[in-house]
């Protein structure tokens, strides 16, 4: 690791490296979207509109059906619980490499959860097991599945695998063996990774420790192409591992890793991406509207490169709850919401400051792309 002679860095090439790094300073074309969700090493989406909005921000004409396709038809991006125990939507082709580097540690998470509440390891095992066994053949909603494991282990466990938290059902996510169906209604469904995806996308589960040593070291590598310069502590926040589990990984990448000091903090960067890094241009306009729990505000364990201290509660709320954000330049400048009326869309914009003419202009802009990647037409009150 390069620890001497850093390179000094500004916030401003920071900000301007991500929002490169995540099309959102240049969006990419609507036929790159599962390219843009590896880039950005997935889209956080316990909130499905949410998530989808997220890849539109990055895509210039991008539709909401797109997303949808992706998933459902194509299935070419896959619903799972990944970084954080929380539900993203990844490449398909990534799955592997999640499953291996992030689901041994956080189903140990479950597991502990579990046994707390009377269920041990056995039982744990057996359970994840026949909840396989009883996708075989078709999406099943936690329901379908609680009836059917029921049936075929002759006791009723309904509320190991029914639970809306996941329960035993995480467990056989994490393992790289089930992950989210298509939704009936307002219920979710949950199919088999081998039936869905092909037997190709189940490869990661149960990881033997140099291909777990080596999906970690993988899935830090794209941490830091999308949010480098970052350090130990930020990787642990984005991915929801411990530092003794982290830790491995990043001594596997020391040789690789530059430092950059940014505002007296040492912060890393693959030694692949410092030309480009410094090649920037920080002159660049841009604003963007990011939904709630957008990749980008979620990346780093110290977020007052995002937004002061003054407005950070009205951003990072309580209960894990992430708001809609304006974002200028890289930073956050203001929250925005929406509501359906009829066939439109009437978006508020938020600012926690006045705005020069020319960034409402582009604000303003940005809730209009974001009427047409919903296909409605879209009216706007500032606040």
């Amino acid at each position: 690791m390069s620890m001497n002679n850093r390179i000094a860095a500004s916030a401003a090439q920071v900000a301007d490296f991500r929002l490169g790094r995540h099309n959102l300073s240049v969006r990419a074309d609507p036929s790159d979207l599962v390219d843009v969700a590896s880039r950005m090493c997935g889209a956080q989406a316990q909130v499905m509109s949410a998530a989808e909005m997220s890849l539109g921000a990055r895509l210039e004409g991008a539709v909401v059906s797109d997303v949808g396709r992706a998933l459902w038809e194509e299935r070419t991006l896959v619903k799972t619980w990944a970084m954080r125990g929380t539900l993203h939507l990844l490449p398909a082709d990534d799955l592997p490499l999640y499953v291996a580097a992030l689901g041994p540690y956080l189903k140990e998470g479950v597991i502990r959860w579990l046994n707390r509440r009377g269920l041990d390891l056995r039982s744990v095992s057996v359970l994840s097991d026949a909840i396989v066994e009883a996708l075989d053949a078709e999406p099943l909603t936690r329901k379908e599945l609680g009836a059917r494991v029921g049936r075929a282990l002759g006791r009723d466990d309904s509320e190991w695998i029914e639970h809306s938290w996941g329960g035993v059902v995480k467990c056989a996510v994490l393992e790289g063996r089930v992950c989210f169906g298509p939704s009936r209604g307002n219920e979710t469904t949950f199919v088999r990774v081998d039936r869905w995806l092909g037997e190709c996308a189940s490869a990661g589960a149960n990881p033997d420790k140099t291909a777990q040593d080596e999906a970690c070291a993988e899935l830090l590598s794209r941490y830091l192409r999308a949010y480098g310069p970052a350090d130990l502590r930020d990787y642990c926040a984005w991915s929801g591992l411990r530092a003794g589990e982290a830790d491995g990984a990043w001594k596997a990448l020391r040789d690789e890793l530059v430092a950059i000091n940014v505002d007296g903090r040492s912060l890393y960067l693959l030694s692949e991406d410092v030309d480009e890094f410094m090649e920037r241009d920080t002159g660049r306009n841009v604003a963007r509207l990011l939904p709630n729990f957008d990749s980008y505000l979620l990346a780093h364990k110290d977020k007052t490169h995002l937004v002061c201290e003054d407005y950070y509660k009205e951003i990072f709320r309580s209960a894990g709850w992430i708001a809609p954000v304006m974002l200028y330049e890289g930073c956050v400048v203001g929250t925005w919401s929406y509501r359906r009326k009829g066939g439109r869309i009437q978006v508020e914009l938020a600012p926690f400051e006045p705005l020069l003419p020319d960034v409402r202009g582009m604000t303003e802009e940005e809730a209009h792309n974001l009427g047409r990647f919903l296909n409605m037409e879209c009216d706007i009150l500032w606040r």
